[in-house]
This record gives structure tokens, sequence and C-alpha cells, in this order.
């Protein structure tokens, strides 16, 4: 790769990671998992950063969370944040963009939405199976419907929504990202 792909890459990568962090404050707050922005923005990261680079801006936010700096949702951040129940959607952000990162690029809107909800589901099976081993673990109680329900079934209509907005706008923007 010449220096010019390398600085443009690395610039998407700095994007995507701002952009991450901003969708981590647009919040609704539920418990145990607020609903934000922040799943619309990594998977767009994973679909529009090359396949080298994909994961890199997710990874990114990441390290920045743990560090410290409140970029994660509700601006929390910190060590402490892996001992949240909502610390597992973190982790499948990461997971998704191995999926991601292979798709073909220029797919057709439904063929979009349809990734776009397969990374969904990634970043649910992560976010629903952490949050009930936490569960589990302090000895709360929380049966698989409930499970279920508050860790996923009650995303599901605003992400329909984000892959709608997601093809709408791809299919706008691909050509010059």
């Amino acid at each position: 790769m010449t220096n010019q792909t390398n600085t443009k890459e690395l610039i998407k990568i700095a994007l995507f990671s701002a952009l991450i962090i901003i969708g981590s404050y647009i919040i609704i707050p539920l418990f145990p998992v607020p609903i934000s922005l922040q799943s619309l923005f990594a998977i767009a990261s994973g679909y529009y950063l090359s396949k080298k680079y994909s994961n890199m801006s997710v990874l990114l936010y990441i390290v920045l969370g743990l560090i410290g700096l409140p970029v994660f949702a509700g601006g929390k951040g910190g060590i402490q944040a892996i001992f949240s129940p909502s610390f597992g959607y973190v982790i499948g952000f990461l997971a998704q963009t191995f999926y991601v990162k292979y798709q073909k690029r220029n797919l057709s809107k439904l063929n979009l939405i349809i990734m776009f909800m397969i990374s969904s589901l990634i970043i649910y099976a992560f976010g629903v199976v952490y949050m009930g081993v936490f569960f589990k673990l302090s000895d709360k109680q929380f049966d698989l419907w409930k499970l279920l329900f508050t860790g996923m079934i009650v995303f599901l209509p605003g992400d329909i929504l984000k892959a709608l907005i997601f093809s709408f706008v791809t299919k706008r923007v691909e050509k010059y990202i």
C-alpha cells in the first residue's frame, strides 16, 4: 500500500471510531442495555474500511474506553466497564467486523439490510450471552425469555430502522469513501 492509501485508511479508522463514540452518547436509556447508535457505526466501519483495517476503528474505540475515556454508552469508561451487563455488546461490535469485512461491496439495498441484520445478530449473540453470564455470576434472577427480551427483542425494531438507514445512505456515499 502506498502512504496515501495508509493515510486515507487511518483517517477512516479515526472517523469511524469518533462516530461510534458519538453514537454512544445518542441513547435511549433502558435497563440493562441502553438503545444507542453505536451498532450502526460499528457495522458501517466494518463495511467501509478495507478488509485489512476493518476492525481497527472498533478496536480503537474499545481501547479508548478501557483506558478510561468516557466513550461507552452513556459516557462510561474504564476497565470496570468489563463488569457491566452490556459489555458483551461491545465485544460483539468487534466480532461482527470479522463477518462484515468479508462481504462483497456494492451490495443491493436488500443485501445490505440482510448483512446489517446478520451483523446485529452477531452483536446480540455476544451481548445476550455475556449478560446471561453476568446475571448468573451476580446471583440475579433472569430467565431466558426475560434475557432475550431485554437483551435483543426490544432492540429489533430499532435495528430494522438502522438497517434501512444504512442501506439508503450506503448506496449514496459508497463511491465516495
